[in-house]
């Protein structure tokens, strides 16, 4: 059938209990929600372009190669340069009044 955002926003905490459920009878640990110190995904591109490159025989190590390990090490360098900010951190705008009585 045909599917929008709506179906899926209303069929999502069913499914998600559904699943949650069957892992539990099953005795499967896992998450339900993600911790903020977890890999950030920059970092963890970089570490899968790292093992790609592991893994590539040196026969087939070409410009292609090249270019991908100068692509993992600017990700690793501008994961480490990025200053790491919290919402709370953030200033917040007051927001303009635009009511009957904000012209005093």
């Amino acid at each position: 059938g045909i599917h929008n955002i709506d179906v899926g926003l209303i069929v999502s905490p069913v499914v998600h209990e559904f699943v949650k459920s069957i892992a539990d009878e099953a005795g499967i640990n896992y998450k339900q929600e993600f911790e903020q110190d977890e890999v950030d995904p920059v970092e963890r591109a970089a570490i899968l372009i790292r093992k790609s490159l592991k893994a590539t025989p040196d026969k087939q190590r070409d410009a292609g190669y090249d270019m991908l390990e100068e692509m993992a090490d600017d990700m690793e360098g501008a994961a480490d340069d990025m200053p790491e900010t919290k919402e709370e951190d953030m200033p917040q705008e007051e927001p303009a009044s635009t009511g009957l009585m904000s012209r005093m």
